[in-house]
């Protein structure tokens, strides 16, 4: 799964400013606006190779979102893990197919806890079960050097 991740939610080296990874509130839900669920896309949707996946990813984004920043990351999340680590702390977890022309591999993940109260599980999503992360300033570079 990916998850866009807005720039104060990427941990950058200060000096280098190179990814780290993401903080855990990258997959927190936001309850000042009673938001519900956790909105991702199917990087399978977009193919066999990663690089084309992230762009594509990117795309989705850009799409659904007025303002991509450089700055902002996409996360990517094995779904089964998530699905099993949530389960082991009591979450009822549960993905929610969303896909439509104007969203392609647009999914709802239910069951986060609304009030994010389970710092702990925050913490292991982003610390344990991120496969990757990449900037989007990164993702866009490749789409420029390989001439697509």
């Amino acid at each position: 799964m990916a998850r866009y991740c807005n720039p104060q939610r990427v941990d950058r080296d200060p000096e280098t400013l190179a990814i780290r990874g993401v903080f855990p509130q990258a997959f927190a839900l936001r309850p000042e606006i009673s938001e519900e669920y956790l909105s991702l896309r199917h990087f399978e949707y977009f193919g066999a190779d990663i690089d084309q996946q992230y762009k594509s990813v990117v795309a989705a984004f850009e799409s659904a979102i007025k303002n991509v920043r450089p700055t902002s990351a996409v996360a990517r999340v094995k779904c089964g893990d998530w699905l099993r680590v949530g389960d082991e702390r009591g979450h009822k977890l549960r993905m929610r197919d969303g896909s439509s022309l104007r969203k392609p591999a647009y999914v709802e993940l239910h069951g986060m806890p609304r009030d994010n109260s389970d710092l702990e599980f925050l913490a292991i999503i982003a610390a344990e079960l991120c496969l990757e992360v990449r900037g989007v300033d990164q993702i866009r570079e490749v789409v420029v050097g390989d001439g697509g």
